[in-house]
């Protein structure tokens, strides 16, 4: 003798419904799920129905993002050009323009390519470091921890063309202090350019 799940009623063993409630006992057929596994022929259809729900919700996520393009670093010639330097301001900050400057020497036109930016201050100290770059501002280091951005840039280089990209930074800390900017390959982090200043 067993009881329904249901009511509590005891019901007689091979009974697939309830005589109190009328509720169907046992496992509910799930056809599209039984088919599944008779085409797969397997065994426990749970563990891999699940690994097969996680793989295409994985999927459709890496499908709709936005893919930064792959990019051939050694067809560009990377330096930094100082431009000017400021400060402190009334309110202690240090103000400078850096040049990121790209001279193109593939044959091709060249364009969207993605860099790693870090910045950090040495000695390590509480220091505020922004930045205004292809019209967007954006925070490179907050109380001293580096806060390292991807920039896409996106103007389009020629062949054996030459291309500045401007950074206007903001410094908010207390001297002596040197400010190090380093791009970097966005793939394997590779350095590319680095150029430190003092205030």
């Amino acid at each position: 003798m067993r009881f329904c799940r249901y009511c509590g009623a005891p019901i007689p063993e091979d009974s697939l419904f309830c005589p109190k409630c009328g509720k169907r006992l046992g496992r509910r057929p799930h056809p599209r799920l039984d088919r599944l596994v008779s085409v797969l022929r397997l065994n426990t259809p749970y563990p891999y129905f699940a690994i097969l729900i996680v793989a295409l919700v994985v999927w459709i996520v890496v499908a709709r993002q936005p893919g930064i393009p792959a990019f051939d670093y050694s067809q560009m010639e990377w330096s930094i050009e100082p431009k000017s330097r400021t400060g402190p301001d009334s309110e202690g900050a240090y103000h400078q323009i850096i040049g990121l400057v790209l001279e193109n020497k593939s044959t091709d036109v060249q364009r969207d390519i993605p860099v790693e930016l870090t910045v950090r201050v040495d000695p390590a100290k509480p220091a505020d470091v922004s930045a205004r770059f292809g019209g967007r501002d954006l925070a490179l280091s907050a109380e001293g921890k580096p806060a390292p951005l991807t920039l896409l840039l996106v103007d389009p280089i020629q062949p054996g063309v030459k291309r500045l990209f401007p950074l206007e930074a903001t410094i908010r800390a207390q001297p002596p202090f040197t400010v190090i900017y380093e791009f970097r390959d966005r793939d394997s982090k590779k350095t590319l350019v680095r150029y430190a200043t003092e205030p």
